[in-house]
C-alpha cells in the first residue's frame, strides 16, 4: 500500500497492542513500517492536511469528547481479503465513534473496501496468504485477550516518508 504527503487518517492508538503486534505488524502492515502505531482506525484517509485548519480540529475536538473513552479487549482474530486484524470487544461504542465523525465528513471513507458499515478492526498484517496468517495467529493466540483503554484519537499525517502525529483529541473520561 502506498500513501502521498499530505495524507491524513484519524485513529484511535493502542499502546497495549502495540507491545504484543509490533514485531508483526512492523514486517507485514505497511503502515506500520511508516511509522503508524497499533490502532483502530476511525477514518482514513481523512481530509489532506492543507484542508486542516482550527475550524476542523475544534470540530474533532468536540467530536471526540462527546464520546467517551472505553475499554475494550482483542479477544480474537478477523480476516478480510489477504488482511489478519484483531478484533475488538464491544464493538459498538467504536462504531458509533466512527458513525459520527463519518456523518460530519460524508465524502470521507470510513471503512475499507466497499464496506457500507465500518467494521472496527486492528490490522496486525496485510497483503499475507492463509499459511502467514495462520503463522501469526499461532504465535499471537497465546497472548490474547490484550485490554486496552482508549483515552484519545490522533490525527495522523504522512509527510512523505512517515506517519506522524499532528494533534491529539480526548474521550470524555
Amino acid at each position: 500500500m502506498s500513501y502521498r504527503e499530505g495524507q491524513t487518517a484519524l485513529v484511535l492508538p493502542v499502546a497495549e497492542a502495540d507491545r504484543v503486534l509490533d514485531h508483526w505488524r512492523t514486517r507485514y502492515d505497511p503502515s506500520a513500517a511508516g511509522g503508524m502505531p497499533a490502532h483502530i482506525k476511525v477514518m482514513a484517509p481523512y481530509l489532506d492536511a492543507s484542508q486542516i485548519g482550527p475550524q476542523e480540529h475544534d470540530t474533532l475536538s468536540q467530536l471526540f469528547a462527546g464520546h467517551p473513552a472505553m475499554t475494550i479487549e482483542f479477544r480474537a482474530f478477523g480476516t478480510f481479503p489477504a488482511v489478519l486484524y484483531l478484533d475488538p470487544f464491544p464493538h459498538e461504542p467504536i462504531r458509533e465513534l466512527i458513525d459520527t465523525v463519518g456523518a460530519n465528513w460524508p465524502g470521507t471513507p470510513s471503512s475499507d473496501g466497499e464496506l457500507d458499515v465500518a467494521i472496527p478492526h486492528l490490522t496486525i498484517a496485510a497483503g499475507i496468504d492463509t499459511v502467514t496468517a495462520t503463522m501469526i495467529e499461532g504465535d499471537l493466540a497465546e497472548r490474547l485477550p490484550v485490554r486496552a483503554k482508549l483515552e484519545r484519537a490522533a490525527l495522523m499525517g504522512f509527510d512523505g516518508l512517515r506517519w506522524r502525529e499532528l494533534a491529539s483529541f480526548a474521550l470524555a473520561s
